[in-house]
């Protein structure tokens, strides 16, 4: 999760050879919106991993924000432990 300002940001994940990308920049999504299915795929050279990319869902960017809160949340209560 990239957020570049208040206003703009990016979240990217990968598991097992799909990345799935999302952001409020429409200039980013759209391409990959516009693509059809088929052609959501990197062209890799041989023996290379190849991957398919597309839009995620907002559910998943708020189930990686929750997740990134409780973990930040459980370093900063062990720090004040310290």
């Amino acid at each position: 999760y990239l957020k570049l300002d208040n206003e703009t940001w990016y979240y990217l994940a990968y598991t097992r050879g799909v990345l799935h990308a999302l952001s409020n920049n429409h200039s980013f999504t759209n391409p990959i919106k516009e693509l059809k299915p088929g052609q959501r795929k990197l062209d890799v050279k041989s023996g290379q991993t190849s991957y398919i990319y597309m839009l995620s869902v907002d559910r998943k960017l708020q189930m990686f924000l929750r997740r990134f809160r409780l973990y930040d949340d459980n370093e900063n209560s062990n720090e004040e432990e310290l």
